[in-house]
């Protein structure tokens, strides 16, 4: 089966935050309740996560840092909700929105509201924010390490066409390296690797893993995870991948995706016009496109 280039990664993004990995030590017990916009926790030294978890399983999109996990420690009985939970946050930054629940009758007197969603993110890093992911890959949320010592954080001249972001990257395991090119992509929130690239770098240590894309379709992969991942100044480790048996078109400009486990942490802006990746500084942003780019065929690129 020939998949579009397009419909398949969109199904990759879709179903990759739901591909199983090592699991993770299991959290302290804790209890927390909410009943009537009131809450109830009983929580000592248990991951921010764990908490925010058990949150979302009251219907609270959660959206936050990744890099955001310290341990709280916290006990309530019959708290106003948002009073306790700004607590639990601070000193981070959270909003909290708020939406009117259907009327129980026309002739209720005042609208009732629910919490519908929070955002936490540290002071000035507002644009880091991620939806939580109950499979966050905890490597991915290291410190960066610069890949030679004594090199600072510049530029990494990328390719840019039809709006998308091709990445050189240098991807080890097992003592060999792999030159190739990876789509940036914040919307899947781990790497992606063609059955080809893996097979050059022998990765032979896998757990199978299946997942549901657009209109349903099947995804099978492959879930392991490679020694280093560099990309221009900065290298990450023991970082999860997903290895998929790609059947597109033979000219493919790109060799799976550059996804979040990597991104997590860094601070870069894009440069449309220059087409380069410059690292260290300012949060994440991406700068104007200009106006030939934005009219500019997609063309096929070499590796």
């Amino acid at each position: 089966m020939v998949w579009p280039k397009s419909l398949f990664f969109i199904c990759i993004a879709l179903f990759i935050a739901s591909v199983a990995a090592a699991s993770n030590a299991a959290a302290e017990a804790f209890e927390l309740t909410i009943e009537e916009e009131r809450l109830w926790v009983s929580a000592d030294r248990v991951p921010l996560r764990e908490l925010l978890y058990r949150l979302s399983d009251y219907d609270i999109t959660i959206r936050i840092d990744p890099t955001i996990n310290p341990d709280v420690t916290a006990s309530y009985e019959n708290r106003d909700l948002e009073d306790g939970l700004k607590s639990i946050l601070r000193p981070l930054n959270s909003v909290f929105i708020w939406q009117p629940t259907p009327a129980a009758s026309d002739r209720q007197a005042e609208p009732r509201y629910r919490l519908a969603a929070i955002q936490i993110f540290k002071p000035g890093e507002k644009d880091r924010m991620v939806d939580l992911d109950r499979d966050v890959d905890n490597a991915g949320v290291q410190v960066p390490q610069t890949a030679d010592e004594g090199e600072s954080p510049g530029e990494t001249r990328v390719v840019i066409k039809g709006g998308r972001i091709f990445v050189p990257v240098v991807l080890g395991n097992g003592g060999r390296k792999v030159e190739t090119t990876l789509l940036f992509d914040t919307g899947a929130s781990s790497i992606v690797l063609h059955q080809n690239v893996a097979d050059n770098l022998a990765v032979d240590e896998y757990v199978h893993a299946k997942g549901h894309g657009v209109g349903g379709v099947e995804i099978d992969a492959k879930v392991s995870r490679l020694n280093s991942v560099r990309v221009g100044p900065y290298e990450k480790k023991d970082l999860r991948v997903a290895i998929v048996e790609y059947t597109g078109p033979p000219d493919n400009q790109y060799n799976g995706l550059l996804g979040m486990n990597f991104l997590w942490g860094l601070k870069y802006e894009i440069d449309y016009d220059n087409q380069v990746i410059r690292w260290g500084g300012a949060p994440a942003k991406v700068l104007q496109k200009s106006e030939s780019d934005r009219s500019q065929p997609e063309d096929t690129i070499s590796k």
